[in-house]
């Protein structure tokens, strides 16, 4: 039966001082494993911030997905995903997801996977009116070896949007490339961007951030 493990964590960190005084922290990681026909990911990211000694990012995400393989490339799975974000109101948004995956290719060089499920969204926001939905929702993960530059790209990709209300939509995006620097360290720079149609009141629908880490995967 196939047996495969792989795990990453990365801490990206900026300083500036002088004029201006600010201070960001990030942390962020992957770890996934498959016995036969079960595989089991888990994935956090934790980001803060703060300027002239005020806070101005607050903000986590957690994820669990249990996969069950049907066939060598088709496969079920089960997905919770739990979010806090301060200075988006958000005190924690709760998606539980049930759905239908598809890994495309999955080998050294290259791997790719789509996924789509049905899945209920609980929001309990700081000021706003709280709101449970019914939703679907979508994930592409792509990730391609690059010889030539001794590097990876990766992409992901994931939505949900509300089946009877479709105001309530939100998307997020990571694209990077990734460098090996020695064995096991490298060093990730990678543009990410939060997208919410409907955002809390005085809240901006985007959100864009350019990421720099050094990195430990196994």
């Amino acid at each position: 039966s196939i047996t495969k493990k792989s795990g990453r964590i990365d801490m990206g960190f900026s300083n500036t001082s002088g004029n201006t005084e600010t201070l960001k922290t990030r942390l962020d990681g992957e770890v996934s494993y498959r016995k036969g026909e079960n595989r089991f990911v888990l994935g956090f990211l934790l980001n803060q911030g703060e300027a002239e000694g005020v806070k101005n990012e607050n903000n986590s995400l957690s994820r669990f997905k249990y996969d069950r393989f049907l066939t060598e490339k088709w496969y079920t799975f089960l997905a919770l995903s739990m979010e806090e974000d301060e200075f988006k109101d958000i005190n924690l948004r709760s998606t539980v997801g049930l759905g239908l995956g598809r890994q495309f290719i999955d080998s050294s060089l290259t791997q790719l996977s789509v996924e789509i499920s049905g899945n209920y969204v609980s929001s309990d926001f700081i000021n706003e009116n709280d709101t449970d939905y019914s939703a679907s929702s979508w994930t592409l993960n792509f990730h391609r070896k690059l010889p030539s530059w001794r590097a990876r790209i990766f992409h992901r990709n994931s939505g949900v949007i509300g089946i009877t209300e479709d105001d309530k939509l939100f998307i997020r995006s990571q694209t990077g490339l990734r460098f090996p620097i020695r064995k096991n360290l490298s060093a990730t720079g990678q543009f990410d961007i939060d997208w919410d149609k409907t955002p809390a009141t005085g809240r901006d629908s985007m959100d864009r951030k350019t990421v720099f880490s050094i990195g430990y995967r196994w």
